[in-house]
């Protein structure tokens, strides 16, 4: 078994490590989740609210887990800019669709910069209203109707 540094701290039976870098004020921690390794900071200097959060951490993405969804959510912005990349890609290659160029200006121009922010798996239908109400301030008129459900 390796041997933890003398800036590491194991909680929940040795299921998340919790460690201070030399560098930072903050505690990281890292646990396993299924078959992968999650580690993120916990932002926390002090060693107990740092538990706290870790154990809550781990919790939830056990949970997330169990329930098929992803563990770890990621930014709407580094998606969209995957996306982006591929369509470009196609398009250099002759190979995309020319709605392709419509979608890469509509998501660098509207969805970047108010989604960007965002983890997509915390997109709500209210964040989507907003969004509308965004837009249609942003481009100075009502561009389509009301979502309706």
């Amino acid at each position: 078994m390796a041997q933890l540094s003398p800036n590491s701290v194991q909680i929940l039976d040795g299921k998340i490590t919790l460690t201070q870098r030399n560098n930072s004020s903050a505690w990281q921690m890292r646990f396993k989740i299924g078959d992968r390794w999650i580690r993120q900071t916990t932002k926390a200097a002090d060693l107990k609210e740092a538990k706290e959060l870790a154990e809550e951490a781990y919790v939830t993405a056990k949970v997330r887990h169990k329930d098929n969804m992803p563990v770890i959510s990621k930014r709407f912005d580094a998606v969209a800019r995957l996306a982006n990349s591929k369509m470009q890609t196609q398009l250099d290659a002759k190979q995309g669709k020319k709605v392709y160029e419509d979608y890469i200006r509509v998501t660098n121009n509207y969805l970047i910069p108010f989604f960007g922010n965002h983890n997509i798996t915390n997109i709500t239908y209210q964040l989507i209203h907003q969004y509308a109400a965004w837009r249609d301030e942003k481009i100075g008129h009502k561009s389509m109707p009301a979502l309706k459900l």
